[in-house]
């Protein structure tokens, strides 16, 4: 049966947006030559850093977008590309992976990287727990049998070994072999990486993390001098220095309410990208009746009025969303339908199974004459999803379903499976798409967080055959099949799609929005240049 790598559900529902790929050019290899071409560039963040060590889990994830590198990365559109790795080759049966290391690849202090390196960060995940979380106990063995070479043995097939490290950058062995506790590691040494910046300092009083370009980066000399990370209380502030001129650029996408602000300043652009996560869904749990039946769902899905539910929820950047789910900022995207608004065909597919209403309160009852209310759970902690399930409240009234609201706290929703609930209100991150076996077979089977207990044989055949193929294009073709089961047959529905919105300087060109990081990724900090009318 299918592997499931279990990540934190956090990391499925904060903001519940996660970014995908808009320019196609970026997924190819970033190489830089020649001197600096920007001598510094500012981001800001509302995200706070409280530590220079890799426990820090905003740290980890800012060291690891300039100077740290994984065997892989996700390119913007959500393909794997080679990063430390430059190919790698799986066995037939799914449990062997070996990979060739770049040949001239080398740590920020100049030593080169080697196979030694990377069996001893894999080996040694329990240092860095925010990063043994990842792995999921399938890794049985590392070995390296020379130092360009690095074989992965699991203790069972996976044919999505790559979802599962691209997370992971490698440490260099000679730093971190003798360090007994990486929560005290902090000095500059803590972050010697293979990346192109390195780190410089962090000046806590000010909230200023500052990285300087790695001058000797084997992969082509970085066009930026200095980069500085400012962190700010709350995303409002962030906003307001950006419009004076304070940083060049949010490092985070931003919510739609900012943008009429920001469309006034002359100095500043905005940026769209298509969603790699889905912005807000439900999920029946359909081993329970009435939401086991197809026509039901369907019935549902007729009920929404998607074109209001876009313009309240994105102003203007989303659009309709598809009855395949799978958000189209997604690697592996087809289209599928959209959904579709009409009341008429809701009632009658309502009337079709039975469910009218024989007592004239206005609300359907069960084909065997029972009291029917529909319960659906919400994060209590979310106001757009509340916004957004009073919407739904109202759409379903108008067909006669009664919405019954339960609000949960994050650590209660976080606990949440598909058999303890009747419906699920959440938003799902580019991660929780990525989850199982892809194309978010995670939380629709009977594995995993079960989210639509999905039990047909059809819908499993998919899921075993793509839990068992590591060939990317035949991925993609089940990726496609799942995608038209998932609109055929609606065990979830996507109530609006909107889109990414990155707001940035003018002054610079070649701002790329990354699948994890916004516009703070490897593409953009390898690419930037100034503009004609910029300066620096």
């Amino acid at each position: 049966m299918n592997k499931r790598i279990h990540m934190s559900l956090v990391a499925l529902i904060v903001l519940g947006i996660m970014i995908s790929g808009c320019i196609a050019d970026a997924d190819k290899k970033s190489n830089t030559t020649g001197s600096q071409t920007i001598s510094n560039l500012i981001f800001g963040s509302a995200t706070e850093v409280k530590d220079t060590n890799l426990n820090d889990v905003q740290y980890s994830k800012l060291s690891g977008a300039l100077c740290f590198e994984g065997l892989v990365r996700l390119s913007p559109s959500g393909a794997h590309v080679p990063e430390l790795a430059k190919s790698w080759q799986v066995s037939s049966d799914l449990k062997k992976w070996t990979f060739y290391l770049q040949d001239n690849a080398t740590w920020s202090d100049g030593k080169p990287v080697t196979s030694a390196d990377v069996k001893f960060t894999l080996e040694n995940l329990a240092i860095t727990p925010v990063r043994k979380i990842h792995t999921s106990n399938i890794i049985a063995s590392v070995d390296a049998p020379d130092t360009h070479t690095v074989i992965i043995n699991l203790n069972k097939s996976s044919s999505d070994l790559l979802s599962t490290i691209d997370v992971i950058k490698v440490l260099p062995e000679h730093i971190y072999k003798d360090i007994k506790d990486v929560n005290t590691f902090d000095s500059k040494e803590a972050s010697i990486g293979s990346g192109p910046y390195m780190y410089d300092h962090f000046d806590k009083d000010a909230g200023l993390i500052v990285f300087v370009a790695n001058e000797n980066y084997w992969n082509g000399k970085p066009p930026i001098g200095t980069i500085e990370y400012k962190m700010y209380k709350s995303m409002d502030t962030v906003i307001q220095a950006l419009l004076k001129g304070e940083i060049d650029v949010p490092a985070s996408t931003i919510n739609y309410y900012y943008v009429p602000e920001i469309v006034k300043n002359n100095d500043l652009e905005i940026m769209t990208a298509k969603n790699g996560g889905v912005s807000l869904a439900i999920y029946f749990n359909t081993a329970k009746a009435p939401y086991d039946e197809k026509k039901f769902r369907e019935a549902l899905s007729y009920a929404i009025n998607y074109e209001e539910m876009k313009n309240l929820f994105t102003a203007g950047y989303g659009s309709i969303p598809p009855a395949g789910w799978i958000p189209e900022g997604t690697y592996g995207y087809v289209e599928t339908r959209p959904l579709e608004y009409s009341i008429n065909k809701s009632k009658s597919l309502l009337d079709s199974i039975g469910m009218v209403d024989k007592d004239g309160d206005g609300l359907r009852e069960m084909p065997d004459g029972k009291k029917f209310s529909a319960g659906i759970i919400v994060r209590s902690d979310m106001p757009d999803h509340i916004r957004a399930v009073e919407m739904l409240k109202k759409y379903l009234l108008a067909v006669g379903v009664d919405l019954k609201v339960n609000l949960a706290d994050l650590a209660t929703f976080n606990s949440l499976t598909g058999a303890s609930q009747e419906i699920i209100l959440s938003s799902i991150s580019f991660v929780g798409i990525s989850m199982g076996a892809g194309f978010g077979t995670g939380l629709v089977g009977m594995s995993g967080y079960s989210w639509c207990m999905v039990d047909d044989p059809a819908y499993t055949s998919l899921e075993d055959q793509l839990s068992m193929i590591a060939d990317d294009g035949e991925k993609l073709k089940l990726g496609a099949d799942l995608q038209r089961y998932y609109a055929d047959n609606l065990p979830m529905i996507t109530v609006y799609s909107m889109d990414q919105i990155q707001p940035y300087s003018k002054k610079y060109a070649g701002w790329i929005i990354g699948p994890a990081s916004g516009v703070l990724n490897k593409e953009t900090v390898m690419q930037l240049r100034p503009t004609l009318e910029g300066s620096f």
